[in-house]
């Protein structure tokens, strides 16, 4: 599945916050060996975007049967980053699937 963003300028804003956040480094760093069989970007295994990106995304994994997501790590370099990421989730995100 690939990533694909309505909104080009949200998505790219969103995957360099991506690029630039301590889990991609750790990502990265993993390639050679915990991950090293993976094939295919992070960017395309993790629900990056605006929240309405990030819902058609979860819509997409519904029509294909998943019912549960779990797992989820918020890309945050700073501990305010992370809860306006973990707030903004649960204000725009969950409420669409609960």
């Amino acid at each position: 599945m690939r990533l694909r963003c309505s909104k080009p300028p949200v998505c790219s804003r969103s995957v360099k916050r991506f690029h630039a956040s301590q889990l991609y480094k750790h990502l990265e760093s993993l390639k050679r060996s915990t991950l090293r069989e993976q094939t295919g970007g992070f960017e395309q295994r993790n629900l990056i975007g605006s929240p309405a990106e990030i819902c058609e995304r979860i819509r997409v994994y519904q029509q294909a049967g998943v019912t549960t997501l779990s797992g989820l790590l918020f890309v945050a370099n700073t501990v305010p980053e992370m809860q306006e990421a973990i707030d903004l989730f649960g204000r725009e995100v969950i409420p669409n699937f609960s």
